[in-house]
């Protein structure tokens, strides 16, 4: 356990990492939030709007998770970031945000300028460079599958919030949660699918990592 701790903590990998993911979520905010205010909405509004989208949330929990074992080791948010499947946990999440953004929603989305370096960067480079610390640096000793419901509250939790800030305000992040277009039913059949396709992912993950450790050599 000493190993792992220190390994991850200790990463170059792991502080390139963090100061890319803080760059581009601040970044992020920086350039939209005055444009969401140009358009009549508050500044709390305009915050609180950007942060509805599961990528800015799943980025900062990237910054936040890669800061606390950095700086705040020996506290309990630096402990529990520290573990394999906490670090595992977000590693799904920020691959199915490169995964949904650059395969479903990318042909809607045309930024340009600063929004499309920093999407690049949200959407492909934070989750790149994650996934791959993750595959070579993390040790995968302590997965296992009972963990596997767990990973599903934070996206089941933010499916609730946007469905139910949805129907407070009427603005929906992504199109397949929007009640407005599809009715209620069908986008709970949409997230029962998405809440499928993360527990697929959660087991794939948890698949590659306990056969990481089986082949690895005994010293």
């Amino acid at each position: 356990m000493m190993h792992q701790n220190f390994t991850y903590k200790n990463s170059i990998a792991t502080v390139i990492i963090a100061a890319i993911a803080w760059f581009a979520v601040i970044m992020q905010f920086l350039i939209s939030v005055p444009e969401y205010m140009q358009k009549g909405e508050t500044l709390a509004g305009s915050i609180v709007h950007l942060a509805s989208y599961f990528t800015i949330l799943t980025n900062i929990l990237v910054a936040v998770s890669l800061t606390s074992v950095l700086l705040f080791p020996e506290t309990f948010i630096g402990r529990f970031f520290s573990k394999i499947s906490s670090a595992t946990a977000i590693a799904v999440y920020i691959t199915i945000v490169a995964l949904v953004y650059n395969l479903v929603l990318r042909p809607f989305w045309s930024a340009k300028g600063a929004f499309k370096t920093n999407d690049e960067l949200l959407h492909v480079v934070v989750p790149a460079l994650y996934l791959l610390n993750w595959l070579f640096f993390l040790p995968k000793k302590g997965l296992v599958w009972k963990q596997l419901p767990n990973w599903l509250i934070f996206p089941l939790c933010y499916l609730f919030y946007v469905i139910i800030r949805g129907a407070l305000t009427g603005f929906y992040p992504y199109f397949f949660v929007d009640v407005k277009r599809f009715g209620y039913a069908a986008v709970a059949l949409n997230a029962f699918v998405l809440l499928i396709v993360f527990a697929v992912f959660c087991a794939m993950f948890i698949s590659i990592g306990r056969k990481m450790i089986s082949k690895k050599p005994v010293s």
